[in-house]
């Protein structure tokens, strides 16, 4: 849908049409765009309608700490248990999904608490269907997963898939590899990660086309690829919300096969 910012309105007496802009940018919106963090504000002038785009560079994961001294010989003897998971962001914020997704108050239940039962760290990636299509996205119904669902929105997968959407994905990919070279070159364990079945995003082995159907969400087709291309080897694994029993089965065998 076309953007109009607020500048861009022109005023009440004015016979000239605002100025649309068509792009996915967002005046107001701090967000990943390629290489860069685009900021875009809007000021309002008598008479004039401006807007005013700042270009920052975006700083890759880890750039900022080369020119630092190494702190390989650092030995974390603290409290900390030095084992991690990395975990979909609804796993422990089901407030973060699409309209009738949410399977729980909060979090998927028995996951958070046997983490941390078990003195494992938790590494949450933040939402990119909230991040980059927003809380009230559409396309998706949980009432009939199993069956074909029509909407008038574009699937989720392909909304998330435009050539933004990706540029985003592999940034959000980018730096999960980031943390787990830090976490590996530290001596700490990066014991797997854990996606959603089925999600149209995150899901692994299964993702949401029209319906439940083989293969991986957008996010983890992007993840692979770059965990490929840094030789980073972590285990992915994907849970569902009404097998709480089976999902801590998945943990289980991860510490099992770390001790």
């Amino acid at each position: 849908m076309p953007l109009v910012s607020p500048c861009q309105r022109g005023d009440k007496n004015s016979s000239e049409p605002p100025q649309v802009h068509s792009s996915p940018e967002r005046v107001g919106l701090l967000l990943y765009s390629g290489d860069s963090i685009c900021i875009f504000l809007s000021t309002i002038f008598c008479g004039e309608k401006t807007l005013i785009r700042d270009t920052v560079p975006r700083i890759p994961p880890g750039e900022y700490m080369k020119s630092k001294t190494p702190s390989d010989t650092i030995s974390f003897n603290d409290a900390r248990s030095k084992k991690v998971i990395i975990v979909a962001h609804c796993i422990l914020n089901q407030n973060a999904r699409i309209d009738t997704c949410a399977s729980a108050p909060s979090a998927i239940p028995k996951i958070p608490e046997y983490l941390i039962q078990h003195e494992i760290g938790i590494i949450q990636w933040p939402c990119p269907e909230l991040n980059f299509l927003g809380l009230g996205r559409q396309g998706q119904d949980y009432n009939v997963l199993n069956g074909s669902y029509h909407h008038e929105d574009v699937e989720l997968y392909d909304q998330i898939s435009v050539p933004e959407g990706r540029s985003y994905l592999k940034s959000v990919s980018a730096n999960i590899a980031y943390q787990i070279k830090e976490y590996q070159r530290h001596g700490f364990r990066v014991l797997g990660i854990l996606g959603i079945l089925g999600s149209p995003t995150c899901g692994v082995g299964l993702k949401y086309y029209k319906k439940i159907t083989p293969g991986n969400g957008a996010l983890i087709e992007e993840l692979i690829n770059t965990l490929r291309a840094e030789n980073l080897e972590v285990e992915i694994k994907g849970i569902s919300d009404d097998q709480p029993d089976e999902n801590l089965v998945i943990i289980k065998d991860w510490i099992t096969a770390d001790s």
